[in-house]
């Protein structure tokens, strides 16, 4: 597993600091972009990180309060999560794109490591308490794809998920949309390419509009 290679990783500040989570840069990047810009909504500016036991995997999820982006991975050599605690990471930190880049790594130092091809860097981030909504009630536990009328949406959100997913998308990969009725969340789920982290799953949640007739 992957406890031997975090082990060799010393902090910026402190060497004796410990690893907290090692995550993919490409995904946190992506979530980045579904955090709201709202600096009144608080919470709603940071990513959400944590591990789910049960299943021995790591959720990286962000929202605006009108769509969710949510990745689920399993615990594997490259991307861990130690901490039994969620991460709240700001938006700004990964608001730029690095194809080049591979895991981060955070230290309960309140620094993070990003791992490059040839070379790393390192950088610190505020420790945010604060209360994440759980997301995961928002996601309908069946998806029967039988809407029995059309589903309106706004256009600017579903740009923000395709124009952000597009250059992950390898050759003949697709995007599906699952869902219930016109006024109940509907889901896009694509398969993406990231670096180490081929044909991984992304979700995408997005309330319909309600269009009055």
């Amino acid at each position: 597993m992957t406890s031997t290679v975090l082990e060799n990783k010393t902090s910026i500040n402190d060497s004796k600091a410990i690893i907290e989570a090692s995550l993919p840069y490409q995904v946190l990047h992506l979530a980045s972009k579904f955090a709201s810009k709202d600096e009144s909504r608080h919470v709603l500016l940071y990513i959400n990180c944590y591990k789910v036991e049960k299943t021995n995997s790591i959720v990286i999820e962000s929202t605006n309060g009108h769509c969710l982006f949510r990745w689920i991975g399993k615990v594997n050599d490259y991307y861990n999560f130690p901490s039994d605690k969620s991460i709240l990471i700001h938006k700004d930190h990964f608001n730029k794109s690095d194809i080049k880049a591979t895991n981060v790594d955070f230290y309960n130092d309140n620094t993070f490591q990003v791992w490059h091809a040839t070379n790393k860097s390192f950088s610190t981030y505020e420790k945010v308490y604060g209360t994440y909504p759980t997301t995961s009630q928002l996601i309908p536990d069946k998806l029967d794809c039988l809407p029995g009328d059309g589903i309106s949406f706004n256009s600017q959100y579903l740009g923000l998920y395709f124009n952000a997913i597009h250059r992950y998308l390898g050759s003949n990969k697709v995007s599906t949309l699952f869902s219930n009725k016109p006024t109940s969340p509907v889901i896009f789920k694509s398969e993406l390419d990231f670096n180490r982290l081929e044909g991984t799953d992304v979700t995408f949640l997005i309330m319909p509009v309600m269009v009055r007739k």
